[in-house]
């Protein structure tokens, strides 16, 4: 009796304690966010050329500073998105949507956080959505940040000018976003984690960072019902899966 009442006030601590986290990270994030607003806000101003022309130096660290800035925001988005998910406070808000829309919302974000980086701009993008697919009713903002990270992590991985394709098409009634990249590829055990949160190793010299995006592709997929799947392709390169049923029956986040 006084064993299992250790392991109860332990568990319980531990309940406390992961609570205390989650609080903690949500609270720190939104504390970001208003400082990383006026960097962004200063850094427009900067390259319009509002408060005066730059020289292309000065252009070139001012657009570095803004798309640093960029990636920043979208990371405590990310986080933000994971830690209401963890305390099950998340809610999808469904609406029928226009793929070609979240495709371009994507698009214009991934631009945002590599212009002035120096990452190999611009990569060889190919979309391809299928004509006649079915209604998508989804949530909007969620599906865009699925997006924006399947085409940013293919981009890290890939070499200044390779190609980098986006297909969605329909199959068996389920509509799939393929996203397909000629980089290094991803061995069998990073693979195995890759959808992990954090998981931060090294492929081929390239640092995958905070690990976060991945994880929320797996994070969304499932909430509406959907799965995720990442696999070598035969020649070079990696192709990740997100299948999604087309409108959205059951809430619930990933396992």
């Amino acid at each position: 009796a006084a064993y299992e009442r250790l392991l109860k006030e332990r568990n319980e601590a531990l309940e406390t304690a992961d609570k205390l986290k989650d609080a903690f990270v949500q609270n720190v994030s939104y504390e970001f966010r208003s400082p990383l607003t006026n960097i962004i806000g200063f850094a427009d101003l900067l390259t319009s050329g509002e408060a005066g022309e730059l020289n292309e130096k000065q252009l070139s660290y001012a657009s570095y500073i803004r798309a640093s800035s960029a990636t920043l925001g979208l990371l405590i988005d990310n986080i933000l998105d994971l830690t209401t998910i963890d305390a099950g406070i998340a809610e999808l808000n469904l609406e029928p949507l226009n793929i070609a829309d979240l495709v371009n919302k994507a698009k214009a974000g991934v631009a945002a956080t590599l212009e002035g980086g120096g990452s190999g701009v611009p990569i060889n993008l190919h979309i391809n959505i299928d004509e006649n697919l079915p209604e998508f009713v989804a949530d909007g903002a969620r599906i865009v940040q699925v997006l924006y990270n399947l085409l940013s992590n293919a981009i890290r991985f890939s070499e200044p000018g390779s190609r980098v394709s986006l297909d969605v098409v329909e199959r068996a009634g389920r509509i799939l976003f393929i996203v397909e990249d000629e980089g290094v590829g991803i061995p069998d055990d990073v693979i195995a984690s890759v959808f992990d949160r954090f998981e931060g190793r090294a492929v081929a010299g390239r640092q995958r960072g905070a690990g976060l995006g991945l994880s929320i592709v797996k994070t969304f997929a499932h909430m509406h019902g959907g799965t995720v799947a990442i696999e070598r392709r035969e020649k070079k390169g990696t192709r990740v899966i997100v299948n999604l049923p087309p409108q959205q029956l059951a809430q619930g986040a990933a396992e």
